[in-house]
């Protein structure tokens, strides 16, 4: 790694990373007194990339069952950091503090630990299965997703400018706030019952070639109890050859006539809130 090999900063596109060693054996330690600390501080101010990512190892803050690490509460925000992203407790959260997110994901394959009472800073987190996170930056945008390993969306938030184009496509995962705050998607018992997301589409992939084995699936949508899938020979879906209400996310024809076929899908959430529909794909049967 550049320079002392344990704490370092590098830069992807717009975004600035800077990596901590935050173990309690750091040479040149690991409190905001540091010259590690200054080194950051020093850097981050330095630093003219859209998004800068702190990255360290003990979490700051985390209800898991290590809990929080008390030296690494440097000042983050203050010295201009956008986001601080931990692991150490095998789980997933999520935490605002001064206005600073925080994210603990150690829940990538080790044994997952339980929590302890929430932290007043806690926004969400979850310890039922494995997962990860996917992360999206743009020019004006920064959206960070948790997905479980079976692919289910835990949680979405988003940073940066989240107005949406003149347009908005049925995939577009945000719903902007009616102020500057970032918008905050937490899929919990106290998610507003209006909010759920529309399927990704899995299988048959996009202009896909099938003359044997209809099976459609897509993506489980947490808090979905119902999916609807149509197919149809018209891009408008005018007039489905397919139309059926699934409690699962497989739907299988056995036969289907020579022809060009569209297809999409879309979730109902307890409230019987419908999702916007996926994105469409287009198949054919030769």
């Amino acid at each position: 790694m550049p320079g002392n090999e344990r704490f370092y900063e590098f830069t992807y596109g717009n975004l600035h990373f800077f990596i901590l060693d935050s173990i309690k054996d750091e040479p040149q330690g690991n409190t905001s007194a540091s010259p590690q600390a200054k080194w950051l501080k020093n850097r981050l101010a330095a630093s003219t990339s859209q998004y800068n990512i702190v990255v360290t190892h003990y979490a700051p803050y985390s209800s898991g069952q290590h809990g929080s690490v008390a030296f690494m509460q440097w000042q983050f925000k203050e010295w201009g950091a956008d986001v601080v992203l931990a692991g150490h407790d095998h789980d997933y959260e999520r935490l605002l503090v001064n206005g600073l997110p925080y994210f603990v994901n150690g829940a990538g394959g080790a044994s997952l630990y339980s929590f302890k009472p929430a932290l007043p800073e806690t926004q969400m987190r979850y310890n039922k299965n494995y997962g990860a996170m996917r992360v999206e930056a743009t020019n004006t945008t920064m959206k960070f997703q948790f997905f479980t390993r079976d692919n289910v969306l835990i949680d979405e938030y988003a940073l940066g400018d989240i107005t949406p184009a003149a347009t908005i496509t049925p995939t577009q995962f945000f719903t902007p706030t009616a102020t500057a705050t970032p918008a905050i998607f937490t899929p919990t018992a106290t998610l507003p019952p209006a909010i759920i997301l529309p399927p990704n589409l899995i299988n048959p992939p996009n202009n896909a070639t099938l003359s044997a084995r209809f099976d459609f699936t897509w993506t489980k949508i947490y808090n979905a109890t119902r999916y609807q899938i149509d197919i149809d020979n018209n891009a408008n879906f005018s007039s489905p050859e397919w139309s059926t209400l699934r409690s699962d996310t497989i739907y299988q024809i056995a036969s289907m006539p020579k022809g060009i076929y569209y297809w999409r899908v879309r979730a109902k959430n307890m409230a019987g809130i419908w999702s916007a529909w996926s994105t469409v794909f287009k198949m054919t049967v030769p």
